[in-house]
């Protein structure tokens, strides 16, 4: 199953991940009992093994059968710098 996943994602990321910095890597775990867990890492690369990592720790959160598997990135606030940014904090009030 972890392939298709991965598949899938790599489709959808590619799309999306040109102006941005990939800040963690994330698996989202919907159990039979209708709740849901999370797991959440930082990888130097993104992986099916490191999405594999993930899911691994998130099934021993929970003895129950999974009835649905998610898997995404979550993005850096800061867009990736193209070209040189002022970072300087802006005064408030004028004094």
């Amino acid at each position: 199953m972890m392939p298709q996943l991965f598949e899938s994602f790599k489709k959808r990321f590619t799309k999306k991940s040109r102006d941005n910095k990939v800040k963690t890597l994330y698996v989202k775990i919907k159990f039979s009992d209708f709740t849901a867990t999370t797991v959440e890492g930082s990888f130097d690369s993104i992986s099916m093994e490191n999405f594999s990592q993930l899911l691994k720790k998130g099934l021993q959160r929970k003895d129950l059968p999974v009835r649905l598997i998610g898997i995404g990135v979550k993005f850096s606030t800061k867009p990736v710098n193209r070209a040189k940014v002022d970072d300087r904090q802006l005064e408030l009030f004028e004094i």
